[in-house]
């Protein structure tokens, strides 16, 4: 059975990050190890964005070391490039976001929190990193990805397990 996982915010290449998200030298290698070590290889797994920042050329040198083979990504303000090149790198697809129904939940992907929803659907995004430098929504219908923070260490989460630990108890989304 495949399971759908949640990762955002790689932010390969970038040297600021280790200083600004206090990530260490080899955080790329970390990275990619957590996720060989939770993601199958016909396992989801959902990329918010921010995958690499310098030396493009690079990337698919770091996806071909995922096990992961069904990657998608949502695109958004960091990597600039074409729909096609981030296809033939190693992504199985590439938007801008996307909408998915779950269990009972109807979910957008984005890399930034969207403000206007559309009724009864929750937002997962990322963008915000440990959320020091700018405000997020916090109505319980945004949940943000972050890999520094520390229930996710840089590992990826089970979709199941993001909204379980997320979702406030009091929202009633079925009739949204």
């Amino acid at each position: 059975m495949k399971r759908i996982w949640i990762t955002s915010d790689w932010h390969f290449n970038h040297e600021p990050i280790k200083e600004f998200e206090n990530r260490p030298d080899n955080y790329e290698k970390i990275l990619i190890k957590k996720i060989n070590n939770q993601v199958h290889h016909n396992d989801i797994l959902i990329n918010l964005w921010d995958v690499i920042f310098s030396r493009s050329w690079e990337l698919k040198q770091y996806l071909a070391r995922i096990n992961c083979k069904n990657i998608i990504l949502v695109r958004w303000n960091h990597d600039t490039k074409s729909f096609n090149f981030y296809m033939n790198q190693w992504f199985s697809f590439v938007c801008d976001e996307f909408k998915l129904s779950f269990e009972k939940y109807k979910i957008l992907f984005s890399h930034i929190p969207q403000e206007n929803l559309p009724n009864g659907y929750i937002n997962i995004h990322g963008h915000l990193h440990s959320n020091i430098h700018r405000d997020g929504i916090h109505d319980g219908k945004h949940i943000l990805y972050n890999p520094e923070k520390t229930w996710y260490n840089f590992v990826p989460i089970l979709l199941r397990n993001i909204i379980k630990k997320n979702i406030p108890k009091q929202i009633s989304w079925e009739h949204q």
